[in-house]
């Protein structure tokens, strides 16, 4: 998956949020719908960032559905 998305993009995203904003995320449940789209794979690859970094002490659950008819490899 990591491929087809830049990690310099990813931590630019990441830098530039309001953490006041994503510490409500802590712990919640998101469904994210068109997950092998295009942002659907940075939305993904973001919050996974997030895990890793801000929310380790509640991460937040990422429930990914796509109906893979228009999705890329």
């Amino acid at each position: 998956m990591t491929s087809f998305l830049l990690q310099s993009d990813i931590e630019e995203i990441v830098a530039n949020l309001p953490i006041s904003s994503l510490t409500q995320f802590g712990g919640k449940h998101v469904l994210l719908t068109g997950g092998r789209g295009f942002l659907g794979r940075y939305f993904t690859a973001v919050f996974k960032s997030l895990n890793e970094s801000l929310l380790r002490q509640a991460p937040v659950k990422l429930t990914i559905m796509d109906n893979l008819i228009s999705a890329g490899p």
